[in-house]
């Protein structure tokens, strides 16, 4: 897995910024973060020493240790279906001996199934934070159109996802271009080059509420996906 490039179209401090606020001062947990990006780009409006990075590519986290030695960057070896194919699906969470005020993952649920995306967050609210912001895709037609555009580009063909533009589903989880399961919560590991999973907003706030997990659903001005955020008045202790 390759370092996430830095460029103007990566750049998501604005929409960071948008949800969280002020953000001197408080600690700051990125899930996903690489080789901290989201550090970079804020032009010292997150302090290092408040910034924490958790990344599956040991070579983002050494690559961004190095360049922000004041932070802190772990290594989580975990697996992947499309970024880490020899990651262990069993391994624990990192850790972290530290609350965090604020966190924060981009793209990353965008990539894994339902299961991984609780247990996740789960974990997230075990570290007592004031807000929780996640990105995810919904069942909406412009992104469905996006990426069947993109997988049509990249192999020459592609399961029609755009005819699941509607509330009879669940969930759909796109394996490259040609293999596809639909309302599936759980997903067997299998390795392939590209992987995202869509979700319909209406049944995932049932679906954290039946965990006493209360989210709300927004779209930033700056981002063309919506984010899972929780407030602390929405999280029950774990």
């Amino acid at each position: 897995m390759s370092i996430h490039p830095r460029n103007s179209s990566t750049n998501r401090f604005p929409i960071f910024k948008e949800i969280f606020g002020d953000i001197k001062k408080y600690n700051i947990l990125d899930f996903g973060g690489s080789s901290g990006n989201l550090l970079y780009f804020s032009q010292g409006e997150i302090l290092e020493n408040s910034y924490t990075c958790i990344d599956i590519s040991k070579e983002a986290t050494d690559s961004g240790q190095s360049e922000f030695p004041k932070a802190r960057f772990d290594y989580y070896d975990r697996y992947n279906w499309m970024y880490n194919h020899n990651g262990n699906l069993d391994l624990k969470f990192p850790n972290i001996n530290k609350s965090y005020d604020f966190i924060w993952a981009y793209s990353v649920f965008s990539h894994t199934d339902l299961d991984e995306m609780l247990k996740t967050i789960k974990w997230m609210i075990s570290l007592n934070p004031k807000k929780i912001a996640v990105s995810f895709l919904d069942l909406e037609l412009a992104l469905l159109t996006y990426f069947y555009n993109k997988r049509i580009e990249r192999y020459g063909y592609s399961i029609d996802i755009r005819k699941f533009c509607n509330n009879d589903f669940n969930t759909v989880s796109l394996f490259d271009s040609n293999m596809l399961t639909v309302n599936k919560l759980k997903l067997e590991s299998y390795n392939c080059d590209h992987f995202v999973t869509f979700y319909n907003i209406d049944f995932l706030k049932e679906y954290f509420a039946e965990q006493d997990i209360y989210i709300n659903i927004i779209t930033p001005k700056n981002s063309t996906v919506p984010f899972l955020v929780i407030d602390r008045e929405g999280i029950n202790d774990y």
